[in-house]
């Protein structure tokens, strides 16, 4: 079971009509239970193999204040920066978040952005890792953008160091997540309802574990993401959406030995991490909805199919029992969805 309390106070003043200052409080609570039969080794899951019962309430209270400015300096600069710091509750460590942007607008159809930042946050506790282990990144990013009536072009880079145990779906310690990444996006308008974007990003993840380094389950060399929007108030919203990048990184088994106490296969992990690539992932989506309006009332009928090709994109691999032969899975296949909103006005 899982519960989760958010609230805050903010407050923010205009200093001049090219500065503003921004502060509050925010806290943010929340608690795991975990009351499960816990298999005592994690390839032995059956009723009849060795468990205990793990009975546990972990929770956090994370309380911050943060102050934010964005200045104008001239038409063509600008500038933000924000602090938060953590109030630290029980045997929290205590903290500070930083970051900071400029951008440099070149003339009326182009702009160029620097930001930079130090954060901080907590992991949520899972199967495998039941704490909340706080989380450190470093982060930069480039961008450039060029508008010019329909017409919207950007290119930008980012970097991220990222330190801190991270909740994985297999029981490995990983300290450090590097990843550079890079992307070009494009938008235009056909028509006054009509626009068509396009995105192509590249990321190469590099993971250490155990003092290793290895690449990281998300290292593409594109992940492509188009869509075309069809949005007019009087008639109906519809759009056609496109995703496909290359197969996941996965770590695979190599053989297995066969334990006696459990009447189990114990498998054996390869030591070249996530080095098992699936196959190609390529998803259409479909959404239409329609908006009416009576009176007071407002309905919004809508309707989706995810995967309206029903095609089968891998996401991990099944096993036999000794781990001799493998066999994938797969992401959701075609699904629906319908609904419809009410809004009352008064």
């Amino acid at each position: 079971n899982i519960l989760q309390t958010y609230a805050s106070v903010n407050y923010k003043h205009f200093v001049s009509n090219r500065m503003s200052l921004q502060t509050g409080l925010t806290y943010d609570y929340q608690s795991n239970i975990f009351d499960d039969l816990i298999p005592l080794y994690f390839y032995a899951q059956s009723p009849s193999s060795p468990n205990y019962q793990q009975t546990s309430d972990i929770s956090n209270h994370n309380i911050e204040a943060y102050l934010y400015s964005n200045w104008n300096l001239t038409d063509q600069w600008n500038v933000f920066y924000g602090l938060r710091s953590n109030i630290p509750t029980n045997t929290q460590r205590s903290y500070l978040s930083s970051q900071l942007g400029l951008k440099y607008t070149i003339n009326h159809d182009q702009s160029l952005s620097l930001s930079g930042g130090k954060y901080n946050s907590y992991s949520l506790p899972d199967f495998y890792h039941k704490q909340f282990n706080l989380l450190k990144s470093n982060q930069i990013a480039l961008e450039y953008a060029y508008k010019h009536k329909n017409t919207l072009l950007k290119a930008a880079s980012f970097y991220i160091d990222e330190t801190g145990q991270e909740p994985t779906d297999t029981p490995l310690d990983i300290s450090r997540i590097n990843t550079f990444g890079a992307e070009l996006s494009y938008e235009q308008y056909l028509h006054r309802y009509l626009k068509i974007t396009l995105a192509n990003t590249y990321l190469n993840q590099i993971l250490t574990v155990d003092g290793g380094t290895y690449n990281g389950d998300k290292k593409f060399d594109f992940f492509i993401k188009a869509s075309l929007n069809y949005t007019n108030p009087k008639l109906f919203s519809s759009s056609l959406i496109y995703i496909g990048r290359p197969g996941s990184f996965d770590t695979p088994i190599i053989g297995s030995t066969f334990d006696t106490k459990t009447s189990f296969y114990d498998p054996t992990f390869s030591n070249d991490l996530y080095s098992k690539q699936a196959g190609s992932y390529n998803r259409f989506d479909v959404t239409l909805s329609k908006y009416f309006e009576f009176n007071k009332t407002a309905i919004t009928c809508f309707m989706s199919v995810n995967n309206i090709l029903n095609t089968q994109n891998e996401s991990g691999t099944s096993y036999n029992k000794n781990y001799s032969t493998d066999s994938p899975y797969y992401y959701q296949l075609r699904t629906w969805f319908f609904g419809i909103m009410l809004g009352l006005k008064y």
